[in-house]
């Protein structure tokens, strides 16, 4: 497969507000539009993949295993990161869990596993009731 070929999978599986694509572009650095939701992730991503698969052009192929160690290298980085956001974890698990299915031949349909929320719930979170710390005279105020 062709880089446009796999960037276009990734837009279709991620949808357009992750990664909207600008039908004019002519290379790399007018690919993603700034109306992404991260678009300097996206942007980085993708130049990522470009570089490590040696490609100059938007029609060079590009390989599984070149493509999946520069994920995986940023992808690192950004999770031991002491202060990463939980949005850009999780948009970049949802980019990768996409690449991989695409290269796994997996039609990309844009329902990705993420890793967060109780395993099977699809809700991605819980609500925590707060009526405990809200009782009258928890907290005195006047204090400095």
């Amino acid at each position: 497969m062709t880089f446009l070929e796999l960037v276009q999978a990734v837009e279709h599986g991620l949808g357009s507000h992750q990664l909207p694509l600008r039908s004019d572009a002519r290379g790399l650095t007018d690919l993603v539009d700034a109306s992404a939701l991260h678009p300097d992730l996206m942007r980085r991503l993708l130049g990522a993949v470009f570089a490590a698969n040696h490609c100059r052009r938007l029609t060079d192929p590009v390989e599984r295993s070149a493509t999946l160690d520069a994920l995986g290298s940023i992808r690192c980085e950004i999770l031991e990161a002491p202060a990463s956001d939980i949005d850009v974890c999780r948009s970049l698990d949802e980019f990768c869990a996409v690449v991989t299915a695409r290269f796994a031949g997996d039609d990309v349909s844009g329902e990705t596993d993420a890793p967060y929320g109780p395993a099977g719930s699809g809700d991605g979170g819980n609500v925590i009731a707060l009526d405990s710390a809200r009782r009258p005279g928890r907290f005195r105020r006047g204090r400095a």
